[in-house]
């Protein structure tokens, strides 16, 4: 069945009761799925179903309320509906489980007030419940002793976990535990595998310390050619520190490998 005719059946099913296939009409028209894109129609059907006390309409209404979609960005609406369905959920229905989105509204202060200790808990919570961002940001807090006492040991355990759960934002934090000695013995050769894992990931200020690695020789084998190809990263995307990016161009323009006249 096409995305067309398939949406075209729903708005009649969910007009005779079926919740389920309204809340996909609204999915479908927030996405443009079979149908014109229509955020704010989309929003609507929405706030109707969780009006109507339909759970799994509710995170899909906190998630317009936080980030605009169909309706003015409301970040006290958007933590009412985040809230409401740990109050609401008796099991009845599959919802969304909103505890990392809560987490980030106490930590960052989404409609309400910012809550160190709050928002950690819930990280913990959330991570513990296979949440994989919320495995970094739960390294992030013991880490730095935010929301809980500092604790390099799990940091670095959470690091870990959410690295090998192949969490891309994590690459950079567990290379800088294995390099600077966070929570688990210094270890430059671990350290540079992540770095270039990092950089392989697009987070552009690992291009340079991929690049130090392969020019230095620190933690894999120097290998100039790396190096350059890292160094022209750097410059491409002229996003590091001015130095790094100075740095760079110093290596480049003595650069003598097979591709220097590129």
């Amino acid at each position: 069945m096409k995305d067309t005719d398939k949406f075209l059946k729903l708005p009649a099913k969910g007009e005779a009761g079926d919740k389920e296939a309204r809340l996909e009409a609204a999915d479908c028209l927030k996405f443009g799925r079979g149908t014109d894109k229509n955020e704010e129609k989309a929003f609507k059907i929405y706030l109707q179903s969780a009006e109507e006390g339909y759970l799994p309409a509710y995170y899909h209404t906190a998630q317009c309320y936080e980030n605009g979609d169909g309706v003015e960005s409301d970040g006290k609406k958007a933590f009412y509906w985040y809230n409401k369905i740990l109050e609401d959920d008796t099991g009845e229905y599959d919802a969304e489980d909103p505890t990392y989105d809560l987490a980030r509204c106490y930590d960052l202060g989404i409609g309400t007030d910012s809550n160190d200790k709050k928002a950690f808990e819930l990280y913990l919570e959330a991570a513990e419940n296979g949440n994989t961002p919320a495995y970094q940001k739960v390294a992030e807090c013991f880490e730095h002793g935010i929301g809980t006492k500092s604790d390099p040991d799990k940091a670095f355990k959470w690091y870990q976990k959410s690295a090998e759960e192949g969490w891309e934002p994590s690459y950079h934090n567990i290379a800088e535990c294995y390099e600077f000695g966070i929570g688990t013995e210094p270890d430059p050769k671990m350290a540079f595998e992540w770095y270039l894992k990092s950089a392989e990931a697009g987070y552009m200020p690992d291009f340079y310390e991929t690049a130090e690695r392969y020019r230095y020789g620190n933690g894999t084998e120097i290998n100039p050619e790396e190096a350059a190809k890292w160094y022209r990263e750097v410059v491409d995307c002229a996003f590091d520190e001015e130095e790094h990016i100075s740095d760079a161009e110093v290596f480049l323009k003595s650069y003598k490998g097979s591709d220097s006249k590129e």
